[in-house]
């Protein structure tokens, strides 16, 4: 499985690394009667900040004839805003480091930290840069438990959650970075990857409406 589109090769990278080589992809493996599934998270994906909004290609071909291909064009959308903490979990006292990206446009967001019964807190103010990013840092002072991110700005509609957990000291809390991932609209259907992936099988073809235009 291969992508391309903007801003990435016209012979296609892997799905699941937009900084591969070009002309290679992930592979998905066949049942005995030749079908097949692939399931793209696309908050997984390594150079994902190449992606844009706009319509790209995904690509399936057999590796033993790689001309036996079937393509589907998408319709990537980056969100409103994503915020992402660097850690997955944290030592009380640790500081905590979220990044993340808004719309143009948009000066600054507000981060709100909730417990698990949603009273929120603390509450911070993160400017954003010209190009739509913004990180902010602070000390988890919290007691062990599961902790929500809720980011939002009065001039947008929807409010982006995420959450990290807080674990006791004597435990070791890994680090995990997370990729900023987009929204994922096929055709005219709006879907959140983060919240549900992109589901590829091998009727390809039959989901394209519209013919794909060739990459040059």
């Amino acid at each position: 499985m291969k992508i391309s589109g903007p801003g990435l090769p016209y012979q296609g990278v892997p799905v699941y690394n937009l900084n591969g080589i070009p002309g290679s992809g992930n592979t998905a493996p066949a049942n005995q009667d030749g079908s097949w599934k692939f399931v793209w998270f696309s908050a997984n994906v390594m150079g994902v900040e190449k992606l844009v909004t706009a319509r790209y290609t995904i690509t399936a071909f057999d590796l033993t004839n790689p001309e036996k291909t079937a393509s589907v064009l998408i319709l990537l959308k980056k969100p409103e805003f994503y915020i992402s903490p660097q850690q997955s979990q944290v030592n009380p006292g640790d500081y905590m480091q979220l990044n993340g990206i808004a719309e143009r446009g948009i000066a600054e967001v507000k981060i709100d930290i909730a417990d698990s019964k949603g009273t929120i807190l603390r509450s911070y103010t993160s400017s954003v840069s010209g190009s739509g990013y913004f990180n902010y840092g602070f000390r988890a002072d919290l007691q062990p438990g599961q902790y929500s991110v809720i980011v939002s700005n009065p001039s947008l509609k929807k409010v982006f959650r995420t959450s990290f957990t807080v674990v006791p000291s004597r435990e070791s809390a890994p680090t995990t970075t997370i990729p900023s991932p987009i929204s994922t609209q096929s055709e005219s259907l709006s879907v959140p990857p983060h919240l549900h992936p992109v589901l590829l099988n091998r009727s390809l073809p039959h989901l394209q409406r519209s013919p794909c235009p060739r990459s040059p």
